[in-house]
């Protein structure tokens, strides 16, 4: 329910979004699940380092991150097809230029505190969700992430217990 979940506003190149979180009831002493969805994009990289960072460090440790995130070479507009350039400019447009891409974040999440990481290219998502891989589907320059600080055995045994 759309009642049930409290909203906090936060400037992640300005503000403590744990602090904040905290100041509004969250625990760091539970497990939590963050899911930080079509934010990074929009960030520089000192942000997006201090957030994992007090993530992997103020949370507790069987904490998951999940986030998406653009190829290097479309947060940069270089060598991109029509349709990819179409999209960076619409964002750009919107006033919402793209600053970050990474084209493989387990450096940056081991360099931030998580020890575990797996990380889906849009070309798996697609094929697991559709059955089929077709070279014209569009968004090609997306990935996903999930992390943790725990160990596998750990995170699973914590799921485990909940189901």
């Amino acid at each position: 329910p759309v009642d049930a979940a409290t909203y906090v506003t936060c400037d992640f190149s300005q503000d403590d979004f744990l602090d904040r979180l905290v100041a509004e009831g969250f625990s760091i002493d539970t497990p939590a699940l963050f899911i930080w969805e079509g934010v990074i994009p929009y960030l520089d990289e000192a942000s997006i380092r201090s957030t994992l960072r007090r993530i992997a460090t103020g949370c507790h440790p069987q904490s998951i991150l999940v986030f998406d995130y653009i190829m290097k070479k479309m947060a940069q507009g270089i060598q991109l097809g029509q349709e990819d350039a179409a999209v960076r400019s619409l964002v750009d447009n919107l006033g919402e230029p793209l600053r970050f891409g990474l084209n493989d974040p387990t450096p940056l999440m081991f360099d931030e505190g998580f020890h575990q990481v797996r990380t889906v290219s849009f070309d798996e998502i697609a094929l697991s969700k559709t059955g089929h891989y077709n070279r014209a589907l569009r968004f090609r320059f997306q990935g996903m992430v999930i992390g943790s600080r725990a160990t596998p055995l750990c995170v699973a045994a914590r799921w485990e217990n909940n189901s």
